[in-house]
């Protein structure tokens, strides 16, 4: 289909309700607020359901909303959360493709590979499987009874990774500074609740773990994507270079 005739296209947008309009080239992606505040506001309903299910003694209604059941609602969105991330980031890969800059190219790439895969992990429960085909060497660092052997190992491929498109991601901060803060902020928040309540929890255990480390990783993966909608902007549909003398702009001078 010839590009001039995507003006007027809507495409929906999936379990949101909202609608991407494509028009002149573009893409105009819903207001990255709204998102941010849509988002949230599920997983209030979210976390609220699965107090409430808990006090009732349904089972059957517990593991529909249960936060800790790998066939569940919230899990479910989770991995919904995680799938949106990864097919934004490809987006900016795109975009960075578009303006030759192969860095940024690459390390948008990695990181949706990575949003990929942990929106596999959030059904499919990869890291429990490592654990067990890892648990009888005697050369990977776990805790007592064998839990977090896959900490170790997530730690030390995400180090290499890291360090493989650090120039990437430090010329997307530079391109996109607002969308990036808000992204690393979603990160920290992501990992300090999928890795740091974890092992505080296996080292002293305590109730509500589940509650608060699921919470702090389904706010985290809605941050991310909060922030990389405003590096996203208003994106071109068709592929080409700028002309000489223009310059795609940054998200700083994109409405959050």
């Amino acid at each position: 289909m010839p590009s001039d005739t995507a003006e007027g296209l809507l495409v929906f947008a999936g379990a949101t309700g909202r609608w991407v309009v494509m028009h002149s080239n573009r893409v105009r992606l819903p207001s990255p607020s709204w998102f941010l505040v849509t988002q949230l506001s599920i997983i209030a309903f979210l976390v609220g359901m699965h107090l409430l299910v808990r006090s009732t003694g349904s089972h059957s209604l517990f593991e529909t909303f249960s936060l800790n059941s790998e066939a569940s609602v919230p899990t479910w969105f989770s991995s919904a959360q995680l799938l949106l991330l990864a097919a934004l980031l490809l987006l900016l890969a795109g975009s960075e493709r578009r303006m030759g800059r192969l860095g940024g190219v690459r390390a948008a790439r990695v990181l949706a590979l990575a949003a990929l895969y942990f929106s596999i992990d959030k059904t499919a429960g990869f890291h429990g499987a490592i654990t067990g085909f890892l648990r009888r060497s005697t050369i990977v660092p776990r805790f007592s009874g064998e839990h977090g052997i896959w900490i170790v190992l997530y730690a030390a491929v995400a180090v290499v990774l890291l360090v493989w498109i650090r120039r990437g991601l430090w010329a997307i901060r530079k391109t996109h500074p607002r969308g990036s803060v808000r992204v690393v902020l979603g990160a920290g928040v992501f990992i300090a609740g999928g890795v740091g309540v974890e092992v505080v929890n296996y080292l002293v255990p305590f109730s509500g773990s589940v509650l608060l480390k699921e919470t702090m990783e389904m706010v985290g993966v809605a941050l991310m994507v909060w922030g990389t909608m405003i590096a996203l902007g208003r994106l071109e549909v068709v592929s080409r270079r700028p002309s000489s003398g223009e310059d795609l702009p940054t998200d700083s001078e994109r409405g959050a």
